[in-house]
């Protein structure tokens, strides 16, 4: 499973909190930019989607909520990512 994706979000999340507005923005559009696959993709709209909610919500016990659910969803799908991939030594039928 690639937790690059995961480990960037929370960097964004702890940019956001900072006051670091355009490092979370850099980062989230490095992370549009190389993503490889549509769960890539998704998995990087929502991390933006979780940086701007925690920015909006400012201290909010809200904001916890959303950090939390959206990190957990993007584990979900990054989890599910690499469950649809075949193993290193899957090899078809007859070869």
């Amino acid at each position: 499973m690639d937790f690059t994706a995961l480990f960037i979000v929370v960097l964004m999340i702890l940019a956001a909190k900072s006051g670091l507005l355009w490092i979370a923005g850099g980062l989230g559009i490095l992370m549009l930019v190389t993503s490889k696959g549509s769960y890539s993709i998704a998995a990087a709209v929502i991390g933006v989607a979780v940086v701007a909610a925690v920015y909006f919500l400012g201290e909010s016990e809200l904001s916890f909520y959303a950090m939390v659910g959206g990190l957990g969803l993007v584990l979900a799908i990054l989890a599910r990512k690499d469950s649809e991939q075949p193993s290193a030594g899957y090899y078809p039928p007859g070869v």
